[in-house]
């Protein structure tokens, strides 16, 4: 409702000779609001919802194999001397 409202005020102004009003703003307004358009920003959402559920995935296992691999080196350098000693 308010789209057709913005497109009416548009048009109106577009009749008038109004110099502000623009030709690509009025076209925006005419493809908003679409039902392909609101279709197709849903599957982007819906893409980037599961990128950033991938990354988490990876994040956490390069989490967990980072703390492996330093307990891992941990336990090749332990020989009773202090860190600051070495």
């Amino acid at each position: 409702m308010i789209l057709d409202v913005l497109r009416l005020e548009e048009k109106v102004k577009k009749y008038e000779g109004d110099p502000k009003a623009s030709g690509k703003e009025s076209e925006k307004l005419n493809n908003a609001g679409n039902a392909g358009e609101i279709g197709k920003l849903r599957k982007e959402l819906a893409k980037k919802d599961q990128d950033i559920e991938t990354l988490k995935k990876q994040s956490a296992g390069l989490t967990r194999e980072y703390g492996d691999l330093s307990d891992k080196l941990e336990a090749t350098q332990a020989d009773g001397m202090p860190k600051k000693d070495r």
